[in-house]
Formats: C-alpha cells, sequence, structure tokens
C-alpha cells in the first residue's frame, strides 16, 4: 500500500471505527474517578516492577539538589500501556515521566524541557495513532545538535534518556528499526548525550525485550540501565520513585536477555499456517543456561538493587516429595530495599533430556531497613521439576515422573548466581502421575525438536522426531462421556437450591433443554452484549430467558489484562510483563482485588433505615441499567430471597430514569428483628413473607431514591504548575466521594382495604400529586397516602402517622415474575434526580449548533451541550405526568384514517377513554382502520399515524402492566410533543431550557438519555494539545 493510501485507509477508519492509540482513545471517554486504593496500588506496584540493569559508581538514585536534563520525545508522549484490546481501559488519568519526575521534585533543565514542550506540542509532529493492527511501534525522535547537547552538560551533570517501544494485539515487533532495533535518529541521540555527559541513565519504556546490542556498545558511556516497561496510569509517579529512590529497585528479569536476536532458539512462529515449538521445552534461561551460557547479556532473575543483601540458608529439608529451604536475608548495605530469592533444581539429563537448571520456587521479603533481616521459607513439590514421558523413553509413556539419578538444589538471586544447597538420590525412576495421549500431533504434522543428550560426559543439542498421535481424539472423548442424564423438562427447579442442598445437581441438569445445554456451552456469541456493561466482551451462562428463570445468572465477560475494557472508568494496571517482574504475587493479588473494588465503583452505595428495617449495600447509576432483572439479588438478614415486593420498592426508586427495556441492579442487604419475618413460606426458604410489607417496601424505596437524588460530587479539576503537571496522587485520592451517613426514612399512611387474590396489583394508575393509591400484596390490600411534597429534593419525606397493618391468618406465597411485564407497587413517582448547580450566576447561553445543541458557559469555565429535544421532551412529561398543564386538543377538519395491523388497532380501541385523556378522538373504522377526529393540539399531523403506532405497541406490549402502559404513552406523547431536533428555536426558549437544567429540575429524559454533557476548559485544553 502506498503512503497516501494508507494515509487515506487511516482516516476513514479513524472517522468512522474511532480506532486510536489505546490510550488516547480511552482519554476521550468520560466517567467518574476510580477507586483510589488502586493508584496507591498500581504505582507501588509499578514500581516494584522496574529492573535495574545497570548502575556504574552509583549514578542513580538521582540527586534531588542538583538539576537534570531529560532528552527523548517519549517523556511527553509516553507508552502507557500496549495496543489492542488488552490495555483499552479508560483510564481516569495518566502520568508521564516529565509529570513523575516534577512530582517527585526532581529539577529538570529548563531549556532541555522547553524545547521537548514545544517540538512535541507542534502540530506536525504529533504521533501517528494509526488504527486497528496498524498502531505505531515507536515515536519519532526529535533532532538534537551537538553543540545543543554540550550546552546542557556545562547546566547539568547528569543526563537521562527516555526511549519508548510498544507493540500489542495484531501488531507484534518485528526486526527492523523502530521495533526491535534502534532507530538512527535514537542513536544519535544516544550519540550525542553519552559524548556529552559523565553521567548518563536510560530509561527504557518498552513492553518486551528488544535488541541491546547496540546498547551495550555504548558500554560505560551509559551509566545506569533502568527497564521501566508499561506501568499504567501511574508510570510517571513509579518510575521517578526508582529513579530518585523513594522505591529502591527490587524488580528481576523474568527473560533473558541475549547478546543477539540470532541467539534465542524460538525461530519458528509466525507461520500463518502453523507454528511449530521446535524448542520444545528449551525456551529461555532453559535453553541459555543448558547450551548457550555464554550468549548471555543478562541472565534469567536479574536486578539490582540500591543496597547489598547477604542470604544464608539456615534449612533444608526433602520429605513427603516435597523439597523445604528455609533462608535468612540480611540487608548488609546502607538503604532499605527488598530482596528476591530464587531455588533452581539442577536435573540428571536422563533418557527425556533435562534443562540444567529449572526455577521451582521464590521469595521476596519486605523492605528490611539497615542491618534487618527476615526469614524466607521456598517449599517446591517434586511436581515443580518433573517430566513428562511423551514418548515412553523413560519407560512410562504419558506420565509425569522423576528419572532416575541425582538432584542437586541451588539457590541465589537469579539463575547464574545460584549456589548448591541441597541434593537428593533416585535409585528407581518415580511415577507421579500416569496419564493418557490426548493431543500429540497428527501423524502428518511431525518434525524434529531440540533434546538434549549426554555425549563425552558434556550436554549437548540433538534434535528427535516429536512423538505423533497414536489415538483418536473424538473417539476418546466420546469414549469418555458421561452418562446421559434423562430430560425431565422443567421442574422449577433454580441453581441456588443447588447451592442449599434442597435439590441435586444432576436433577437441575435434568430438566435443561437441548438448546438451554448448548447455549451455556457457548454463552451468546457476541461482544457488548445488553445484558452487561456497555463495551463488554460477551455473556456466558444465563443468556436466555429460560436459563434466567432458573436461576442461572448471566456471566459477564471483559478485555482488559491491563484494567477492565468498558465504556467507563477503570483503573489502567501495568502490563502483565511488569506485574511478573515484581516477583510479589501477593501484591498482584492485591492489586487486582482493588481492580475489582474500582469496577465496583460503577454501582452507588445506599444506606439507610425504616423503623426496625435497616438497608445497605449498591445499585446501579441509572445510565448502567441491565436488560433483565437477574442483578437484582436481595438478602434479609444473611439469607438470598426473592421478592416481588422489593423489586416492586427497587424499581419504582427508579421510574423514569432508566432507559426503555432496562432494569436497575443491586445487591441489598435488609437487617431485621427475626420475628418480622416469615421464612416458612416456601422449602427452599428463598420466598419470605413480612410482618409489614409496607416498612419493608418503605425501606427499600425510600434508601434507593436517597442515594439517586444525591448529587455526585464533581471531581476537582487537576492543578497544574505546569505544562507537564497535572495530577499528584492525593489529588487523585482527594476526589474520591466520601461515604454518607445513614439517613432516616420517609412513611407511608397506611389503611387496610378489601382483600385480592392476586399477589401485587395496582388498582389506580400514575396517582396524581398527594392522591393516594392501592397496592395489594401478600393478599392484603393497602390505601397509601405518598407523603407531602418537601422543599428540599433530596430531604427524605417526613414521618407519617402509621396504622397497624393485619397480618392474613394464612401465609400467602409470593409470586416471582421475571419478565419485564412484572407488576409493580405504584407509591408517588419518583422526582427526577436533582443536581447542585455548578454555580450561582445563571449560565450564558452561547448559541445553538445543529439547531440541536444548545451550547452554555458558566463562571466555573465549564462549557455545556444540552440536547433541546431531551431536555423539552423531561419538561413535556413532567407537565404530562403531573397534570400542571391540561392536554390541548384540536378537531382536523377532516377525519384521519391510520391504518394499523389488526392487534395494534384493537389495543388502541380498547384503550379509547385512555386516548381521549391524551387528546386524541378516534373510532374503528373496520379492518384495523382507526378514524382519527380529534389529535393533540401541539402534535402535527403528519405526526399522527407514526404516534397512533408507537402508541398501540406500548399499549399491546405493557397491557399486563397499566402503570407500566401509561408510562409509556406518556413518553411518547412527550416526545412527539417536544420540540424536534433540527427546528429553529427562540433565544427566551434556549435559556428557559438551560436554567431548568443549571437547577437539576431535569437531568435525563424520559427514556433516561442523558440531556447535557459537561466539558471542562482543561479537557478542552488537552483536546488542542495546551495541557
Amino acid at each position: 500500500m502506498t503512503n497516501w493510501g494508507y494515509k487515506a485507509v487511516r482516516k476513514v477508519l479513524q472517522t468512522f471505527g474511532g480506532a486510536e492509540l489505546a490510550q488516547q482513545q480511552s482519554g476521550r471517554i468520560t466517567g467518574e474517578p476510580g477507586n483510589p486504593e488502586v493508584a496507591t496500588l498500581a504505582r507501588r506496584a509499578g514500581a516494584e516492577s522496574c529492573v535495574l540493569l545497570k548502575n556504574n559508581n552509583h549514578t542513580l538514585p538521582l540527586d534531588l539538589s542538583a538539576p537534570v536534563a531529560l532528552f527523548g520525545r517519549v517523556q511527553k508522549n509516553y507508552f502507557y500501556v500496549g495496543n489492542g484490546s488488552g490495555g483499552d481501559v479508560s483510564a481516569p488519568y495518566s502520568i508521564n515521566l516529565v509529570q513523575g519526575l516534577v512530582n517527585a521534585g526532581v529539577q529538570l533543565d529548563s531549556t532541555v524541557l522547553a524545547a521537548y514542550e514545544s517540538w512535541c506540542t507542534a502540530s506536525v509532529n504529533d504521533p501517528d495513532p494509526g488504527f486497528w493492527g496498524h498502531w505505531p511501534r515507536y515515536y519519532a525522535e526529535m533532532p538534537v545538535k551537538q553543540d545543543w547537547v554540550q550546552a546542557a552538560a556545562k547546566r547539568c551533570q547528569t543526563a537521562v534518556v527516555v526511549i519508548g517501544r510498544s507493540a500489542g494485539e495484531d501488531r507484534e515487533n518485528t526486526l527492523k528499526k523502530g521495533s526491535f532495533y534502534l532507530t538512527n535518529k535514537e542513536k544519535a541521540l544516544l550519540d550525542a548525550v553519552t559524548a556529552a555527559f559523565q553521567k548518563v541513565v536510560l530509561v527504557l519504556n518498552i513492553g518486551s525485550i528488544m535488541d541491546f546490542a547496540e546498547i551495550d556498545a555504548y558500554g560505560d558511556k551509559i551509566s545506569a540501565i533502568l527497564l521501566a516497561w508499561q506501568l499504567g496510569m501511574e508510570s510517571g509517579n513509579a518510575v521517578a520513585d526508582v529513579l530518585t529512590g523513594q522505591v529502591n529497585p527490587s524488580g528481576r528479569l523474568t527473560d533473558t536477555i541475549a547478546k543477539t536476536y540470532a541467539d534465542y532458539p524460538a525461530q519458528n512462529f509466525g507461520n500463518k499456517a502453523e507454528n511449530r515449538y521446535t524448542e520444545d521445552i528449551f525456551v529461555g534461561y532453559r535453553y541459555f543456561e543448558t547450551f548457550a551460557p555464554e550468549r548471555v547479556l543478562y541472565p534469567f532473575g536479574y536486578g539490582l538493587s540500591y543496597t547489598d543483601f547477604a542470604c544464608k540458608v539456615t534449612k533444608t529439608e526433602i520429605k513427603d516429595q516435597t523439597v523445604t529451604v528455609q533462608v535468612q536475608v540480611e540487608n548488609t548495605g546502607a538503604l532499605p530495599g527488598k530482596q528476591v530469592v530464587q531455588l533452581y533444581a539442577c536435573c540428571p539429563c536422563g533418557a527425556l533430556g533435562k534443562a540444567a537448571k529449572v526455577l521451582i520456587a521464590f521469595g521476596k521479603t519486605e523492605e528490611l531497613a539497615p542491618g534487618k533481616h527476615q526469614s524466607l521459607t521456598l517449599t517446591a513439590p517434586y511436581r515443580h521439576f518433573a517430566s513428562f514421558d511423551d514418548s515412553g523413553a523413560a519407560g512410562h509413556k504419558n506420565a509425569w515422573l522423576l528419572e532416575a539419578g541425582d538432584y542437586t538444589f541451588c539457590l541465589g538471586t537469579d539463575v547464574r548466581s545460584a549456589v548448591p544447597c541441597g541434593d537428593l538420590h533416585l535409585a528407581d525412576t518415580l511415577v507421579l502421575e500416569q496419564c493418557c495421549e490426548l493431543l500429540a500431533p497428527p501423524a502428518d504434522s511431525g518434525f524434529d525438536r531440540l533434546t538434549a543428550t549426554v555425549q563425552n560426559d558434556k550436554v549437548t543439542r540433538t534434535y528427535a522426531p516429536v512423538p505423533t498421535a497414536t489415538v483418536d481424539l473424538k473417539q476418546a472423548i466420546l469414549d469418555h462421556l458421561s452418562p446421559a442424564l434423562p430430560v425431565t423438562g422443567n421442574k422449577g427447579f433454580v441453581l441456588a437450591d443447588v447451592a442449599e442442598g434442597s435439590v441435586s445437581l444432576d436433577d437441575f441438569v435434568a430438566q435443561l433443554s437441548t438448546t438451554e445445554m448448548e447455549l451455556l456451552s457457548r454463552g451468546e456469541g457476541m461482544m457488548d452484549s445488553p445484558l452487561g456493561a456497555s463495551g463488554n466482551a460477551g455473556a456466558m451462562a444465563g443468556v436466555s430467558d429460560s436459563l434466567r428463570q432458573k436461576g442461572i445468572p448471566p456471566v459477564i465477560t471483559t478485555d482488559g489484562p491491563s484494567g477492565i475494557r468498558l465504556r467507563a472508568t477503570c483503573s489502567l494496571l501495568p502490563s502483565g510483563t511488569a506485574l511478573a517482574c515484581s516477583w510479589n504475587l501477593p501484591l498482584v493479588q492485591d492489586l487486582y482485588a482493588a481492580m475489582g473494588r474500582d469496577f465496583a465503583m460503577g454501582l452507588l452505595p445506599i444506606s439507610g433505615c425504616s423503623g426496625d428495617i435497616s438497608v445497605e449495600g449498591f445499585v446501579t447509576k441509572p445510565l448502567n441499567g441491565h436488560g433483565t432483572r437477574g442483578r437484582q439479588l436481595f438478602f434479609v438478614n444473611g439469607r438470598f430471597i426473592k421478592s416481588q415486593l422489593l423489586t416492586a420498592a427497587l424499581e419504582e426508586a427508579y421510574r423514569n430514569q432508566l432507559l426503555k427495556g432496562k432494569f436497575p441492579g443491586c445487591v441489598l442487604r435488609l437487617t431485621m428483628p427475626a420475628d418480622r419475618l416469615d421464612v416458612n413460606v416456601h422449602p427452599a426458604k428463598t420466598v419470605v413473607k413480612f410482618v409489614n410489607d409496607k416498612e419493608a417496601f418503605n425501606a427499600v424505596y425510600y434508601t434507593v431514591l436517597d442515594a439517586l437524588n444525591t448529587p455526585a460530587p464533581q471531581p476537582r479539576k487537576p492543578q497544574q504548575e505546569s505544562f507537564y503537571q497535572t495530577m499528584t496522587v492525593q489529588q487523585y485520592r482527594e476526589r474520591a466521594p466520601q461515604p454518607e451517613e445513614k439517613k432516616p426514612l420517609g412513611s407511608y399512611t397506611v389503611r387496610p382495604a378489601a382483600p385480592a387474590s392476586q399477589p401485587l396489583e395496582v388498582h389506580d394508575v400514575a396517582p396524581r400529586k398527594g392522591e393516594a393509591f392501592t397496592v395489594t400484596s401478600s393478599g392484603v390490600s393497602y390505601r397509601i397516602t405518598p407523603p407531602a411534597v418537601q422543599e428540599e429534593p433530596s430531604a427524605p419525606a417526613a414521618p407519617m402517622p402509621e396504622e397497624t397493618v393485619p397480618v392474613p391468618a394464612e401465609p400467602v406465597q409470593e409470586t416471582i415474575v421475571s419478565s419485564p411485564a412484572e407488576e409493580e407497587a405504584v407509591p408517588q413517582s419518583a422526582a427526577q434526580q436533582t443536581v447542585e448547580p455548578v454555580c450561582q450566576t445563571p449560565w450564558r447561553v452561547v448559541g445553538e449548533v445543529l439547531r440541536t445543541y444548545i451550547i452554555c458557559e458558566d463562571d466555573q469555565e465549564n462549557v455545556w451541550l444540552i440536547d433541546k429535544h431531551a431536555a423539552h421532551e423531561r419538561v413535556r412529561f413532567d407537565a404530562l405526568k403531573n397534570n400542571t398543564q391540561p392536554v390541548m386538543s384540536q378537531q382536523l377538519l377532516s377525519p384521519l384514517a391510520v391504518e394499523l395491523s389488526a392487534e395494534d388497532a384493537a389495543s388502541l380501541l380498547e384503550q379509547l377513554p385512555l386516548l381521549e385523556e391524551f387528546g386524541f378522538v378516534c373510532e374503528d373504522f373496520g379492518d384495523g382502520t382507526v378514524l382519527v377526529r380529534q389529535v393533540p393540539s401541539d402534535l402535527e399531523v403528519g405526526d399522527v399515524p407514526a404516534a397512533l403506532e408507537e402508541l398501540a405497541e406500548d399499549l399491546r406490549l405493557n397491557r399486563a402492566d397499566p402503570a407500566a402502559a401509561r408510562d409509556s404513552l406518556l413518553q411518547t406523547m412527550a416526545c412527539k410533543s417536544a420540540i424536534k431536533a433540527g427546528m429553529w428555536s427562540d433565544p427566551s426558549e434556549l435559556q428557559a431550557l438551560a436554567d431548568k437544567v443549571q437547577s437539576g429540575e431535569i437531568r435525563y429524559c424520559p427514556h433516561g438519555r442523558p440531556v447535557a454533557v459537561k466539558l471542562s476548559k482543561y479537557e478542552m485544553e488537552k483536546m488542542f494539545k495546551r495541557a
């Protein structure tokens, strides 16, 4: 493809596909700050992952009292993560190297800094973001002149040069300059800096090993080398911590750095037809330590520290097929630090051919102060150094075993420094596990593989044919299938019954159909499943209504080993290569546990109480609704339950705040005295009956409503002292929302009414403000009067006197309905979420663009974009809902005949009084045609057919739920009567809508979409490369 053709394709894909660098694409997705705990752990893990390869004459740590010259464009255009879906995470922020060094107090030479700032911000030097599979592997370096570098050397004794690389999904490294090798400009930069400075620190911002032959050729001209990897959003801070000595480097290599590319044994990959692993077990250090130790620059497990350690083996024990070594590690240097100790096994070569050394255990100390020590215990079962006999050469085909001979165990701080600390002699071959052949290469795909043999007491490289398949895989699978279960059909069992032990797993599985079993085996089969959060990688398990009705929830998957890849903010973590180099398993586990909590920040914490009932837990934000009710989990006194009453209370709190067809999710825990509920309603004890339904309803409804009406804290703008300074970790922590104390809940006044047979029935739909309505639950009907309207929308309603609620003589089991038409209790409609005004000064309406979006400016340097149709739609909906504006109608000069399907026409004709309430006067004209004589005055005649079609669909889909049907009709009427996108609006109309948005009176349209988007001055400056 020509350069012009490449640019054309790239432009099209960027415009229509949004393909960019992962970190740039993430930067444009807005979201709330993540979990501050992750920032601390990510920074710590990043620092512990850095590997110090060289440090002549104590060049590092940097002297904070002396200026430092920083070279290399990657100081600003940093590679935070690899490309592709794995790192495509919507990070809340990212710290580059300059920002990190400034945060750490390093005095950067202002002349050099200004030159790179000016060059990098010039539009002609913007890094090419590429598109999917064609991302840049490097950024073109800024040219430098020798005299300019020499002038910097007169002002500074130390220079730091940073060079970066990227690769990733569909974008592997290549044996080219700018990928595995240095570019000409990068070598010119190193030539100039090493010629001028006495102390040169090379920082490598890379995701995998690159060529070190050219770097090694500089010899002692490069004083220190730090592998900084790609450390996610805290990259700059983490690397600066190591460079300044705030953190003593303790990372160790998880690969061998060889002298040249030709020295690596893995050369047979990248073939589109097949990959042949001819190197067999001899990968990495196992190859080099066995066959080519002289070709190693930096051995596996290697890494330097700013301090010194002494290791002493205090005990070696071998019993119960386990090797145990105790070692005491002492800090003998002058600075605190951590040390990694590694245990290797040296096995007899035998008939199978073994590597000279195999890592079998490792451990890392805590940070040790000078003179302090710590004892570590390393444990390795025999399995860790066993061989698999796939050929039968050792006499036990397809078995894990240890061949007879002498075994030596070595301890050290890398594979090369390990010294003997124990031995084992086996007189006979020991079989650990006998297996069977399954996945041997096909007979027509054989090849020769590398192995080790002993010739003249020396281990040499030889090749032998790889064993090929002797069994039919398909037949082997069929021969080992479990006996088929007879299909019983749906018996009403749910998965929770299996967990509780009341139903066996076989009985539960037997009721599944063939279609359901097939769905369980493959999942939904598409990305961005509507069953999960937006941007997910697909759904598994409960992907059908029938599976979810059996209690199998959908399991949502996401991409992103460097974070969670969704269209929502999540912390960007160090790459997997980096974390492995930390050799700190507990730290990595803590980091990913915190990442899970980071994801949970997409939920709203709630806490409240009503009478003796307390409620706490999490609910989804209105914009994060789900396609089913499968995400609603209720626990009462620690017991998982199903409750239509609590579901109704939850969903009523969200009324008119969710997108159409979406349901809220929750994990709610209710705590109450044991005598306030009956758990013996159902054998599985998942259905309970509350002594006071009204109090339970109130507890959930008001607690959730209070959380939804509480304004979210506004993130603070990062403080900027210069072009590079964006955000410190402390500032990031301060952005996190603070927990609020529990608030008492309002209550309803309840009067018993006539008993009803349905488990939950709504008699009065869409009550007006202050009107009472009737709810039937557990066999008793209640007349409910909503609390008085409060002046402050977020304040709980004042308690009102409560009458005694009679309890039915016989418990009535609640009916659980999982379809979208599930019946709901309908108290006073929840108010639209309110927002505290960002400023007291009225927003200035700048104008309107595309005749759709209102542009406003507040006095806090924020720009607001308001969707005028969505905002006016909300205004119309609230007016219709509360009957604050009567529906005006107009008589048509000639009746309008609207042709509909027979089913839609029947739906409309069944609800003629309701249609008349909305301004329509219609009559049956026969054969699916409806004759319209009168329409709402704010509805264009040309829109009447489409409006009636939507109304008919609303009535048909919500026939079983009158309240939902009425709301759906209101939404349709509000939409049809609102200002349309593309219509001209008077400035006074625009100002009126802006005032309502500013006051917090409207925040979402009736379908749950946001009506306004905020763009801060800082965000705009970032777009224009001014920040």
